[in-house]
């Protein structure tokens, strides 16, 4: 049974971190103390429409769940802080997609987006260590709707991690052409380490860039589902992202497996044009192949294979807000009977962030 955070603590958690960050922006520290003080609040409202009778999507989707209702899909406040080679970054969170993705997490896990810790070892060298809870180095999308060119995540990103918790070690080269992470983690998606430690799970990550605007990315993961049980995954991401005038194109492939047995494969292409500083659209083909229906199940029907299209255009009415509108079919099969699924999404996003010493407001960039 999924038991939702009390808002009473959200509320106050919130009301916390805003003192906090506000009050500590009107005291003067030296300036080789604090390099940076930042609070980010992100709000993404949304409302989805589906041609079946359905109250929600399939349980492989964690994002836009609810259908034929408005909600909110995903809020957020992180505070960010950097004091000399140390930086922390906290945040906390609610909303639809928090209460599906976590639903597995400790009660109070769930209330936490991140809470981490970096540190600089050596001043001449980029080189960096992780701690904590933080997002998933696994692939192209994120939780945070205005870092996606789609406003639905795609398949592969749905049932990759979105988060994780561990140490990690990062080196980007001089010329930040080149890029490795090694990660040691508490599970597939876990928030939390259980102890005694028996099975610790690995993840990895590293990027070329041939060029500027080229970028070639490979990210794994090889463990079990926590570090008390052995229940083996392993995961593979592979995509390459390309910019080109007003024009950006990602392609991506993704290979899962459970058990050591158990397959899934999901290729996607996803083609953006920016057409002025206030409006951009997008389109996005993709498939998830699951011949032993692992992943994509519908009310337990098993379903081996799913194609998706989608096509949507993104409106920056001011800066701090954003009004997304998507367009998705999908279809599905068992190799037997085949399944059609409309789906229209719309979704407006407040986003906004206070700096210390220079408070303004901003809009993710695209």
């Amino acid at each position: 049974m999924k038991t939702r955070p009390s808002s009473k603590v959200l509320i106050a958690c919130i009301f916390l971190l805003l003192v906090t960050s506000f009050a500590s922006a009107q005291i003067s520290q030296p300036r080789d103390t604090v390099k940076e003080e930042t609070l980010h609040f992100f709000c993404e409202g949304y409302f989805a429409w589906s041609n079946d009778e359905l109250r929600k999507q399939e349980d492989f989707y964690y994002n836009h769940s609810r259908l034929n209702a408005p909600g909110i899909n995903f809020t957020s406040i992180q505070y960010h802080v950097e004091k000399k080679r140390w930086c922390l970054d906290v945040g906390i969170q609610d909303g639809r997609y928090v209460q599906a993705n976590y639903s597995t997490q400790p009660l109070i896990n769930r209330l936490i987006s991140q809470a981490n810790i970096h540190y600089l070892p050596f001043q001449r060298h980029d080189i960096s260590l992780q701690a904590g809870i933080f997002p998933s180095h696994i692939g192209f999308e994120s939780a945070w709707n205005t870092d996606n060119l789609t406003l639905t995540r795609s398949m592969l990103a749905e049932n990759s991690p979105y988060y994780e918790s561990g140490i990690s070690l990062s080196w980007n080269g001089p010329d930040q052409k080149w890029g490795l992470k090694a990660l040691c983690l508490s599970g597939w998606q876990q928030s939390q380490w259980k102890w005694p430690v028996q099975h610790p799970s690995f993840g990895w990550a590293t990027y070329w860039h041939p060029c500027t605007d080229w970028k070639l990315a490979y990210n794994g993961f090889h463990g079990n589902l926590d570090n008390l049980t052995a229940f083996p995954y392993s995961y593979h991401n592979f995509y390459m992202q390309a910019k080109w005038k007003s024009y950006e194109c990602i392609m991506g492939y993704d290979i899962g497996i459970k058990d050591k047995i158990n397959r899934w494969h999901s290729p996607v292409i996803i083609v953006a044009k920016k057409w002025n500083q206030k409006l951009r659209s997008a389109i996005r083909w993709e498939k998830m192949m699951d011949p032993q229906s692992t992943i994509i199940t519908d009310n337990l029907t098993p379903w081996k294979n799913r194609m998706a299209y989608s096509a949507n255009v993104d409106w920056i009415i001011h800066s701090l807000f954003t009004a997304r509108i998507e367009y998705k079919f999908a279809k599905a099969n068992d190799g037997i009977f085949i399944k059609h699924h409309d789906l229209i999404t719309f979704n407006c996003i407040f986003h906004c962030s206070s700096k210390k010493q220079a408070i303004h407001f901003v809009l993710s960039d695209y």
